[in-house]
């Protein structure tokens, strides 16, 4: 039998039940700083240290942009930009918890422990099926950009701001052909994964839910109520 990776499937539900709960009700901009700070360090940690960096980067650019408009003479866009970029921050713990569920979730242990969890298939499959759609589309984009580059043609910022159609036409059509023959592979692939199968599926891979989930997922739930804590104090609003 195969080792199954961890942490398990359903540990990484739990960790990313506990950023949405967070992103969704709390209005500290402090606490908020530390969940990115958290995720990108257990990203580090689990192999991908450039990737953390990368977003940690962002969140600081993000904040300077935050303090910045605070220099704009003109009120409505200020308030406008302001509210634009305190709302995205609030999505970019999501956006780094879905990229470590994707480089970390194998689709095959990610179905099981659903099942284990007694989750049925109309709703196992289409989403196993999504996540494994998402990094292929990505690399079909990088692929596209490649070949527009090879035709003496490259999507640039200026270019796209000079012609959007254009560029969007260069980009979009190629996707749309591409995916929908992605689609007809995965499935396909799930035709021969036993996708209509009604009894219980075995697996070579061990996917157990052992004592090292249970530390990460009890971790992750007092690290939430330790930053609903946080936000109840009034350190929490010096930011």
């Amino acid at each position: 039998m195969f080792c199954a990776s961890k942490p398990d499937p359903r540990a990484l539900f739990v960790m990313s039940f506990c950023v949405y709960a967070l992103c969704a009700f709390v209005h500290s901009r402090l606490v908020l700083i530390m969940l990115v700070v958290l995720l990108t360090a257990v990203m580090a940690f689990m192999g991908r240290p450039k990737t953390a960096g990368k977003l940690l980067l962002t969140a600081v650019l993000w904040i300077s942009a935050q303090e910045l408009v605070m220099f704009i003479p003109a009120a409505n866009i200020k308030v406008l930009l302001s509210i634009l970029l305190a709302f995205s921050f609030r999505l970019l713990p999501v956006l780094i918890m879905g990229m470590f569920m994707l480089s970390r979730i194998r689709i095959n242990e990610f179905i099981i422990a659903l099942e284990r969890l007694h989750i049925p298939g109309a709703i196992t499959i289409p989403f196993s099926m999504a996540c494994r759609f998402i990094p292929t589309a990505r690399l079909e984009i990088r692929y596209i950009t490649e070949a527009i580059k090879m035709r003496g043609m490259s999507i640039t910022p200026r270019r796209l701001l000079r012609h959007p159609l254009k560029c969007a036409e260069q980009l979009l059509i190629p996707l749309l052909i591409r995916s929908s023959k992605l689609s007809e592979e995965l499935s396909s692939s799930a035709l021969c994964k036993g996708i209509e199968v009604t009894m219980r599926r075995s697996s070579v891979t061990g996917v157990r839910f052992d004592r090292g989930d249970v530390i990460w997922s009890v971790s992750c739930l007092v690290i939430t109520a330790a930053l609903f804590w946080l936000q109840s104090t009034a350190a929490a609003h010096i930011f």
